[in-house]
C-alpha cells in the first residue's frame, strides 16, 4: 500500500513540473515577442513612441541603448523624459510621472504640476529666498524658507520671517501666504504667487476665503491668529498692533489717525468692551451685550499722555478739543481725556485698555478745576469753559446758599460748608462738608447753638477713599427760624465756629381781605432757580381748583406757570417749571385761582446756584464780582457781601460823624480818613471815638465803666458821676489840687478830650482821655506830679491801668491814652464795671419813652434811629441819693450835625419837673410853628421820662439845656 502511494505522488509531482515547465517557455516565448528591440520610449502596447510624449498612464519603458528595460520613470532621466511635461531632478527623481508626485520635494527642489505645466522642479536656492510657488494640483502655496526646504500652506496659521521680511500663511490655496514687502516692491512676488502687501496694508485670517486642499473636502480653519488684523510696515514686518512709537509712517499709510505714540483705530487693538468680560456689559459707547455675559465691540479709546491727540470711540480729538456727544463735559488736554464732574456711568465705565490693568479713560475733576496752563476750567453747569485768562479756581454759591468757611492758620480752608440743596431749611436740611486734605476715614461733627444752649449736633460723617467731602444727616432738632452758631470739629477736635442762619421754606405769601391767604408759596427746594424750580401752593379752596400765575418783568408778560388743579383731599398743588425766566432779576407774578387774580408777589429769579470765580471773588447768580473787602462803599446782594472769596453776612455801618459803609467783619467800624471810608479793628479810636466789637462808642464810656467798678470797690453809698466836655464837666470840678483848682489846672494844661468826674462822700476821682503822650502830664506837672515811680506805668501791651506816683493817686492806661486821678489813694481794678448796667440804665428809659410818647418832637411818627444810636455814652449823667430814693439818670447823643437827642429819668423827686419843662417847650415854639425840636415829659408813678430833641440851629437844643437838666439839679 505504501509503494502504491508513493508511487501515485511521483506521477503527480511530474505532471506539476511539466505543467510550470510549459508555463515558463510559454511566457518566455511571449516576452520575447512582445519586447522591443531598438532603445527608446513604449507605450504599453509596445509601440515605440516619441520622448516626451507619453501620459503617466501609457508609459510602457524605456530601453536604453544596452537593450536594458527600464519601467519606471525614476529610474532613468531618459525614461523621464519620455512622459509629457516631466522634469527629472539631478538627484535621481522624476517629477510628473505620477500623482504622488504632486508636492514632492527632494534635495530642495519641488515638484509642481500644473494643467500648464504638468510636471516641473523648481529649484530652492539662496538666491530664491522667499519665492512662493502655487503647486496647482495640491492647490497649495509653497514658501522657500533657506535654500532646501519649501514650507508648505495648508491651512494652518503660521509667519515665517525670511531675508528681512516676514510672511503669514492665512489660510489654503491661491493667495493663502502673504508677503509684507514695505515701501520697495524689489524681489517681491519671484514668481507672481501669494499676495504681496505693501507699508499700511492688512490681511485678516479670518476674512480669508480658502481654497479646498486636495487631500481634504475643505480648508482647515487658522488655529492660531485669526482673528487679528496684520498690517506690514515700512520695515517689511507684520504686526498685529500699530501703537507703537516706531509705527507712525504705518499707521497713517493705513488710513489711520496717529497721537504721538500711538495709532488710533486700528481693528484689532482692544476694545473697551473686553474688561467687562464675564462681569455684566456696562452702557459704553461701541459696546453692547455678547448673548450672555460678556461684550462685544471694536472701538477703541487711549489716553496718549503728553501728546497732541488722543483716541476717542476709534476717533482722534485733539488737545483742547471738546469730545462730541457728551455735552462739553469731557476734553484733551495733551493727550489725555478730562471729565468736568461727570456722573453718567455710560462715561465713567470707559476703560483705556492700553493700560495694564485698563484703568478709567476719565480723569475726574470737582467744579473749578483747572487745566495746568488754566486755560480751561471745569464749570458747575458741568461743562468745560474758557477761562479767558481769569481765575477760575474758587467755587462760589449764590449769597442764599454759600454759608461760609472755617479757615486754618494758613489761610486754607479746613472745610466749606453749605447746605444740600441751596438753603438751609429748619428741620429738614443736611450738609455737605468739603474738607481741605481729607484723609479716609476722617470724621467730621457739628454741635448746634442757638442763644447759648444746645440745639442738637449734626451726625457724624466720615469721608470715603478717595472723596474730600462727606455729607451729613438731617439736623432735626433745629425747628426754629433764626441763626444759629456752630462749633465745627474733625476728628473730635475742635476746628472753629460758624454762623448759620435757618429760614423758613416759604417765599411769599399773597393774604385776602379777610387776613386768611389764598396760597402760601414756596419754591420745591427753597430757591428759585430760573428753568428749573417748580413750586407748591398751599390753597385755601375745594379740590379740583385750578391755580396759574402770569409772569411779568418789567411789566412785559414772559408766560405763565403752568395750571395746576387741587387733588381731592389735599389743600395744595404742585406747578411745572417757568422755563420762560432765564434772566436774573425780581419777577412780578400775578397768581390767579380758577382764572380770577387773587394778588401778586414778588421773586427774585437767579441764573445759576453756584459758578467758578476768581480766588477772592464770588458769584452772585449771574456774574463773578469783585472782593469788597477793602471797599466800604461797596454794597451788599442779599445781605451778604464778598469778602475774600466768601459770601458774608454784612450790615450798614457808620462813621462817627454819620457816613454810610460797609465793612468785612462785623467787629470792624467805619471810619473816615479825609474824605476817603475805611474800615478799622475793634479797639482803634480817634479822638473820644472808639471802636468796640463793631460799634463806634467812646473812650469816655470806658472812663464812665472804670469809675464805676472804682466805686463799687470802694463800696460809696451816694454818688454822682458826670462825663461831659470840658466845658460843662470843669465847671463842675470846683475842688483844689495842691495850690490850684482842677479846673484851672486841667483846662491850661491838658489837651483832653471829655471828662468823668465820680464824687462820692467827700472823695473825688476824675478821668479823661487825651490825644497825646501821656508823659505830658508829667512834663507839665498838672497833677502836682512830674515824674513816675512805677517804670510800669507807660507799659501799652494792654488797657490796663498802672499807678504812676507811690501814693497812688494818679493812674495811666497809656494804650487808651486816658488818666484817672484822685485825691486819695486808690486802687484801680483791671476789669470794668458790666456794660450791660449802663446800657440797660439807658434802655430802660428809651423804653418806657417809646411806651409814653406817642407823637415826639421831631416828625408825626416815632423815630427810634436814636435809640439804637445811643451806644457812645460820651455824655452821661448819674446822680444817686439817698440810697437809690432818689435818682437822675441821662444821656445825650447825636451825629455830627443832625439831630441831638436827650434822655432822663428822674427818681423821687420833690417837685413836678414836666411843669416848667412844657412852658418853656410851649413858649420856644411859639417862635417857630415849623422848627422841628422841642421837649416831651412823661409821669408815671412819681417817676418823670423826659426826651429832648434838636439841634444846634433849631430853637431847643438838647446840648444847651443838658446841664441844666443834670448837673445843675441836686438832689436833697
Amino acid at each position: 500500500m505504501k509503494s502504491k502511494k508513493r508511487e501515485n505522488n511521483i506521477h503527480i509531482e511530474i505532471f506539476y513540473y511539466s505543467f510550470i515547465a510549459i508555463l515558463v517557455i510559454f511566457a518566455v516565448q511571449f516576452v520575447f515577442a512582445q519586447t522591443p528591440s531598438q532603445d527608446g520610449c513604449y507605450d504599453k502596447l509596445g509601440n515605440k513612441q516619441d520622448f516626451n510624449s507619453l501620459t503617466p498612464n501609457d508609459f510602457g519603458s524605456y530601453v536604453t541603448d544596452t537593450g536594458q528595460v527600464q519601467t519606471n520613470p525614476d529610474e532613468s532621466n531618459a525614461a523621464c523624459n519620455c512622459i509629457i511635461g516631466s522634469v527629472w531632478d539631478n538627484n535621481g527623481k522624476c517629477c510628473g510621472d505620477d500623482l504622488n508626485d504632486c508636492g514632492l520635494q527632494l534635495s530642495g527642489n519641488l515638484c509642481q504640476m500644473s494643467s500648464t505645466n504638468p510636471s516641473a522642479w523648481v529649484q530652492a536656492s539662496i538666491a530664491n529666498l522667499g519665492d512662493i510657488r502655487y503647486v496647482e494640483c495640491a492647490r497649495a502655496e509653497y514658501l522657500s524658507t533657506n535654500g532646501n526646504i519649501w514650507k508648505k500652506c495648508d491651512g494652518v496659521f503660521w509667519t515665517e520671517p525670511i531675508g528681512g521680511r516676514d510672511y503669514l500663511c492665512i489660510g489654503a490655496g491661491r493667495g493663502s501666504i502673504v508677503e509684507c514687502c514695505g515701501d520697495s516692491g524689489t524681489n517681491c512676488g519671484l514668481r507672481g504667487a501669494g499676495q504681496q502687501l505693501t507699508t499700511g496694508k492688512s490681511v485678516k485670517p479670518s476674512n480669508f476665503i480658502s481654497e479646498p486642499i486636495v487631500q481634504g473636502s475643505s480648508a482647515k480653519v487658522p488655529a492660531a491668529g485669526n482673528a487679528n488684523t496684520y498690517y506690514c510696515t515700512q520695515n517689511k514686518k507684520f504686526v498685529t498692533d500699530l501703537d507703537q512709537p516706531n509705527l507712525e509712517f504705518a499707521c497713517k499709510k493705513a488710513g489711520f489717525n496717529w497721537t504721538g505714540t500711538k495709532c488710533c483705530s486700528e481693528d484689532d487693538d482692544n476694545s473697551t468692551c473686553s474688561p467687562y468680560f464675564g462681569q455684566g456689559c456696562p452702557e459704553v459707547q461701541g459696546c453692547i451685550p455678547d448673548g450672555g455675559e460678556g461684550c462685544i465691540g471694536n472701538t477703541e479709546y487711549y489716553n496718549d499722555p503728553g501728546q497732541r491727540f488722543a483716541c476717542w470711540k476709534s476717533l482722534v480729538i485733539e488737545s483742547g478739543s471738546y469730545v462730541k456727544d457728551t455735552d462739553y463735559s469731557v476734553i484733551n488736554y495733551l493727550g489725555e481725556f478730562h471729565g468736568c464732574a461727570i456722573a453718567q456711568d455710560s462715561l465713567k465705565g470707559i476703560k483705556d485698555t492700553h493700560s495694564q490693568p485698563p484703568t478709567p479713560l476719565i480723569t475726574n475733576h470737582h467744579y473749578c478745576s483747572n487745566n495746568p496752563v488754566q486755560n480751561y476750567y471745569c464749570s458747575y453747569s458741568g461743562m468745560w469753559n474758557l477761562t479767558q485768562n481769569k481765575d477760575k479756581s474758587h467755587l462760589s454759591f449764590v449769597p442764599s446758599t454759600g454759608i461760609g468757611s472755617i479757615f486754618k492758620s494758613d489761610g486754607t480752608p479746613y472745610f466749606t460748608f453749605y447746605p444740600n440743596d441751596g438753603t438751609m431749611v429748619a428741620g429738614m436740611d443736611s450738609f455737605v462738608f468739603t474738607l481741605n486734605g481729607a484723609q479716609p476715614s476722617d470724621k467730621l461733627s457739628v454741635d448746634i447753638y442757638k442763644n447759648g444752649n444746645p440745639a442738637g449736633s449734626v451726625v457724624v460723617c466720615e469721608v470715603g477713599p478717595g472723596q474730600s467731602s462727606c455729607a451729613s444727616s438731617a439736623v432735626s432738632q433745629q425747628v426754629d427760624v433764626g441763626r444759629y452758631m456752630e462749633d465745627v470739629f474733625i476728628n473730635n477736635q475742635k476746628r472753629g465756629t460758624i454762623n448759620v442762619e435757618v429760614v423758613s421754606s416759604s417765599a411769599g405769601n399773597t393774604f385776602r381781605s379777610e387776613g386768611d391767604p389764598y396760597f402760601i408759596f414756596a419754591p420745591n427746594n427753597g430757591i428759585l432757580v430760573a428753568g428749573r424750580d417748580s413750586f407748591t401752593f398751599e390753597l385755601h379752596g375745594n379740590p379740583g381748583d385750578t391755580l396759574s400765575v402770569n409772569a411779568f418783568k418789567d411789566g412785559n408778560s414772559i408766560g405763565s406757570i403752568l395750571v395746576c388743579a387741587i387733588p381731592v383731599g389735599s389743600n395744595s398743588c404742585t406747578s411745572s417749571a417757568i422755563p420762560q425766566q432765564e434772566n436774573v432779576g425780581f419777577y412780578k407774578e400775578d397768581v390767579l385761582i380758577n382764572g380770577q387774580v387773587k394778588g401778586a408777589i414778588n421773586l427774585l429769579v437767579i441764573s445759576g446756584q453756584a459758578e467758578c470765580c476768581g480766588n477772592n471773588e464770588c458769584w452772585d447768580g449771574n456774574k463773578c464780582i469783585n472782593n469788597q473787602n477793602l471797599d466800604p462803599t461797596s454794597k451788599p446782594i442779599l445781605f451778604y457781601r464778598c469778602i475774600d472769596g466768601i459770601w458774608t453776612p454784612s450790615q450798614l455801618k457808620f462813621t462817627p460823624d454819620g457816613s454810610e459803609g460797609y465793612c468785612a467783619k462785623e467787629t470792624q467800624c467805619l471810619a473816615k480818613e479825609a474824605t476817603l471810608l475805611k474800615c478799622v479793628e475793634s479797639g482803634f479810636y480817634i479822638n473820644d471815638d472808639y471802636c468796640e466789637d463793631g460799634n463806634w462808642t467812646s473812650r469816655t464810656k470806658l472812663l464812665a465803666l472804670k469809675l464805676l467798678r472804682i466805686k463799687e470797690l470802694l463800696g460809696f453809698g451816694d454818688f454822682k458821676i458826670f462825663c461831659d466836655n470840658k466845658e460843662n464837666t470843669l465847671n463842675y470840678l470846683q475842688y483844689t489840687i495842691g495850690t490850684s483848682t482842677a479846673a484851672n489846672i486841667l483846662e491850661s494844661d491838658l489837651k483832653a478830650n471829655n471828662f468823668c468826674v465820680l464824687n462820692s462822700t467827700g472823695q473825688i476821682i476824675v478821668a479823661g482821655t487825651v490825644n497825646q503822650d501821656l508823659r505830658s502830664i508829667l512834663t507839665k506837672n498838672i497833677f502836682g506830679i512830674s515824674i513816675c515811680d512805677n517804670p510800669q506805668a507807660f507799659v501799652d501791651s494792654d488797657s490796663h491801668y498802672r499807678f504812676c506816683d507811690s501814693a497812688k493817686k494818679l493812674w495811666f492806661s497809656q494804650k487808651l491814652k486816658s488818666f484817672i486821678f484822685s485825691n486819695k489813694r486808690i486802687d484801680v481794678p483791671p476789669d470794668y464795671y458790666p456794660q450791660s448796667i449802663l446800657r440797660d440804665l439807658i434802655k430802660n428809659i428809651v423804653d418806657k419813652l417809646k411806651q409814653l410818647v406817642s407823637s415826639p418832637p421831631i416828625g408825626n411818627t416815632y423815630d427810634d434811629s436814636f435809640i439804637k444810636g445811643i451806644k457812645k455814652f460820651d455824655r452821661l449823667y448819674v446822680d444817686v441819693a439817698l440810697q437809690g430814693a432818689r435818682s437822675i439818670s441821662g444821656s445825650i447823643e447825636g451825629i455830627g450835625s443832625g439831630n441831638r437827642n436827650a434822655v432822663f429819668q428822674y427818681k423821687g423827686l420833690n417837685f413836678d419837673i414836666c411843669g416848667p419843662l412844657k412852658l418853656y417847650n410851649q413858649t420856644k415854639k411859639q417862635d417857630s410853628k415849623n422848627d422841628q425840636s422841642g421837649i416831651v415829659c412823661k409821669n408815671e408813678n412819681g417817676i418823670y421820662y423826659v426826651l429832648a430833641q434838636g439841634n444846634h440851629f433849631t430853637l431847643i437844643d438838647p446840648d444847651k439845656i443838658w446841664p441844666d437838666m443834670t448837673s445843675k439839679l441836686r438832689l436833697k
